[in-house]
């Protein structure tokens, strides 16, 4: 919904999946415009969700069916979000294109308070409880990678023809 927001001259590609050195990564989301080229994770956790950028699993606190508290870890986001962007900039490498790519995990579930310790360079958590789309939103039309039409519409073409090479379903033009 707030990606709709994103100028007309922006390309959103939904489900993407890139395969380099052997390995897959499936990306909810790829989002190309004159600020750059990002990558979003996007997450319905609900609960207390703690963690920190350098960890390996985070830890999710939520209440069962029947009140019981309870925790369970998942694997840290933000290091499935940098392979994905190993993956996807290397992608691009095959294709002649050498660009930064940012990353960004987004809590899109109400009812999640997320709480991150540390940081990383080009790496965002957002979460909705916490006005997270519109942090989102300004993130990607702050960014300052600026790249020209040239190089955007050969990334949306890359993008959209391997969708369709590889009969991939989802390639959704915002």
């Amino acid at each position: 919904e707030i990606l709709s927001m994103l100028p007309d001259d922006y390309y959103g590609f939904q489900n993407v999946t890139i395969k380099f050195e052997g390995r897959k990564s499936e990306l909810d989301m790829v989002i190309v415009g004159k600020t750059g080229v990002f990558i979003i994770e996007t997450k319905n956790h609900t609960g207390l969700i703690r963690g920190d950028y350098s960890e390996h699993d985070w830890l999710q606190y939520k209440i069962g069916r029947n009140g019981t508290p309870y925790n369970s870890n998942f694997y840290n986001p933000v290091k499935q979000v940098g392979t994905h962007i190993y993956r996807l900039a290397n992608f691009l490498r095959t294709k002649k294109i050498n660009v930064h790519i940012t990353g960004i995990v987004y809590f899109s579930n109400e009812e999640a308070t997320v709480h991150v310790s540390g940081s990383k360079d080009d790496m965002y958590v957002f979460s909705e409880s916490d006005n997270g789309q519109k942090q989102m939103l300004s993130c990607i039309l702050n960014n300052n990678d600026n790249l020209n039409e040239k190089t955007i519409q050969r990334i949306s073409q890359i993008l959209n023809r391997d969708l369709i090479f590889l009969n991939k379903i989802t390639f959704l033009l915002i």
